[in-house]
């Protein structure tokens, strides 16, 4: 009876998440079309004069992101001009600001994964 329950409870899930919504919610499917073809994720890069998007980090970024499971935040960072220089120096409340859209869950792994991250760098350099 259980495992019925908890069948359900990812039926129900996968169904809300697959369901049509905006791009600045994460979907499970958007998260399985990315990890199966990176090449198939288009993003408009702001272009701003004397900025230059660090393109070499793009794939470091991409790596990071789905190590952690939130490639759905793949197309966010990137519009946004957030880098591994960026992820590195970011704050709780950029962090905030940034994941925003996102559900609750997303927000709080984010957050974990960022702090931690930025911790096991300082203690590398």
């Amino acid at each position: 009876r259980r495992m019925n329950s908890i069948k359900n409870i990812f039926e129900n899930l996968n169904d809300s998440m697959s369901a049509s919504i905006s791009n600045e919610e994460c979907s499970f499917t958007e998260t399985q079309d990315f990890n199966k073809d990176q090449s198939a994720i288009y993003v408009d890069i702001p272009t701003i004069g004397g900025y230059e998007y660090p393109l070499e980090n793009i794939e470091s970024l991409s790596d990071l992101l789905s190590q952690w499971r939130l490639s759905c935040l793949y197309k966010t960072c990137l519009t946004e001009l957030v880098d591994l220089t960026s992820l590195s120096r970011i704050n709780p409340s950029e962090m905030s600001m940034l994941v925003k859209e996102y559900p609750l869950g997303v927000q709080i792994n984010f957050r974990y994964h960022v702090e931690a991250w930025q911790k096991s760098n300082i203690t590398e350099n």
